[in-house]
C-alpha cells in the first residue's frame, strides 16, 4: 500500500518497498544484459577482428600451421582458444549499487 502525502497542489504517493524492489530488479536485469553483451562482443572482436602483426609457424611436422598475431593495438589473436573461452561476467548487487564485471581468469590476460 503506497504511503499517501497531501500538499496544496499535489498528491505524492510513496510505495517505497514495492518501488526498491522493481527497480532493483529492473537494474539487475539490465546491468546482467549489458555485462553479457560485452563479454559476446569482446570474444567476437577476438575471434573475428583483421590481423595486421607477424605470421610464424606454430607446431611441427605435418601439424604445422601458422599463426598471424594482432599488432599493437588490436584485440589478442586466438591461439588456442583458453583465453577467449576464460571471459566471464558476473552482477553482484550490493546495498546501495548493483556491479558488473567482465573478466578473464587467465594468468597473462592483464598484459594484453
Amino acid at each position: 500500500m503506497p504511503e499517501v502525502i497531501k500538499l496544496p497542489n499535489a498528491t505524492i504517493k510513496f510505495f517505497g518497498r514495492e518501488a526498491k524492489i522493481q527497480i532493483d530488479s529492473a537494474s539487475q536485469k539490465a546491468m546482467t544484459k549489458s555485462v553479457l553483451t560485452l563479454e559476446r562482443n569482446i570474444k567476437l572482436l577476438m575471434t573475428q577482428s583483421p590481423r595486421g602483426g607477424k605470421e610464424y609457424p606454430i607446431g611441427a611436422g605435418r601439424r604445422a600451421r601458422l599463426h598471424k598475431s594482432s599488432a599493437p593495438g588490436e584485440p589478442p589473436a586466438v591461439r588456442s582458444g583458453l583465453l577467449r573461452s576464460s571471459i566471464q561476467s558476473v552482477v553482484r548487487q550490493a546495498v546501495a549499487f548493483i556491479r558488473g564485471v567482465v573478466y578473464s581468469s587467465v594468468i597473462y590476460a592483464p598484459f594484453l
